[in-house]
């Protein structure tokens, strides 16, 4: 619910029970009532006038994957530790 770290810098535990497919997420007896929110995020942007500096990145809707035409292979020596 939150990645607000708590007073010894962990994160509240979360509780989930799943039942079945597709997931349903059923309260369990871990789960707390009335969770303590967390504290207020702080937003950031860049400056208008830094827009043209803007990195955009493309969206990706499908990889292809390339093997080397031998297979590699690992050796293990006591050098390996």
């Amino acid at each position: 619910m939150s990645y607000a770290a708590n007073a010894d810098g962990r994160f509240e535990p979360e509780y989930a029970e799943v039942y079945g497919v597709p997931f349903s997420f059923i309260p369990c007896s871990g789960s707390m009532a009335n969770p303590k929110p967390g504290p207020m995020p702080t937003r950031v942007r860049a400056l208008e006038s830094r827009t043209a500096c803007e990195i955009t990145f493309p969206a990706c809707s499908a990889t292809a994957t390339r093997w080397p035409p031998k297979l590699l292979r690992a050796e293990f020596t006591d050098d390996s530790r």
